[in-house]
């Protein structure tokens, strides 16, 4: 093989081997970091109540134990129980596949948004997929947690669960808007991170 066809093959390698995660910007969001919203609520306070208002109606879950150092020996996040308030939320699924699913289903939707695409490498070592296989109360088991290469390796990101399907359908029947990533796997991470030189696209879904 010559140098020319090794460079484009390495070419390749590399581009099929990035991996990403992304983030929905909303419309008030501010600068080019995404903060845990307990520290949000110290440098932002009026969008993070606003960002808030999504857990009205459940409000127990910000209290939610992620990570306890006693129960997720599988990784190490240091010695300080992490609530759900203390961590960012990503996707490793595309939101542009979770909007056209939403239109499969014949579920009404926004029409545009505007998505971080932050690649896995800009993520602390501290961070982890929840699968999100089920809800859970209290404390995340530690059973539905993996890492970040393991996932990669193991799941069809173009494929959206069937159970996150059948959650929309179920809560749009009854007259709820249903949560996006309702099943859909996250990436969790304690630290802040930022999107500074990361791909921002639009979705625009006419």
């Amino acid at each position: 093989m010559n140098l020319f066809a090794r460079n484009f093959v390495c070419i390749l390698d590399c581009k099929m081997n990035e991996k990403y995660a992304y983030h929905i910007i909303s419309e008030d969001f501010v600068g080019n970091i995404i903060y845990p919203l307990s520290e949000l609520k110290n440098i932002h306070p009026e969008i993070a109540n606003k960002a808030a208002e999504k857990y009205i109606g459940r409000e127990q879950i910000v209290e939610n134990i992620v990570y306890n150092p006693d129960v997720h020996i599988n990784f190490d996040w240091g010695t300080d129980i992490v609530r759900w308030n203390d961590v960012s939320f990503f996707t490793l699924h595309n939101p542009k596949r979770v909007f056209e699913t939403f239109k499969e289903l014949n579920i009404p939707i926004k029409k545009k948004w505007r998505v971080a695409k932050i690649p896995i490498q800009n993520f602390s070592k501290r961070t982890i997929v929840w699968k999100h296989t089920d809800n859970f109360t209290n404390v995340l088991p530690s059973t539905d947690c993996q890492s970040i290469n393991d996932f990669f390796e193991l799941t069809d990101l173009n494929v959206i669960p069937q159970k996150a399907k059948d959650y929309y359908l179920e809560a749009y029947k009854l007259g709820k808007q249903p949560l996006l990533y309702a099943y859909i796997p996250h990436l969790l991470t304690p630290d802040s991170v930022s999107f500074d030189e990361v791909d921002i696209f639009e979705i625009d879904l006419g």
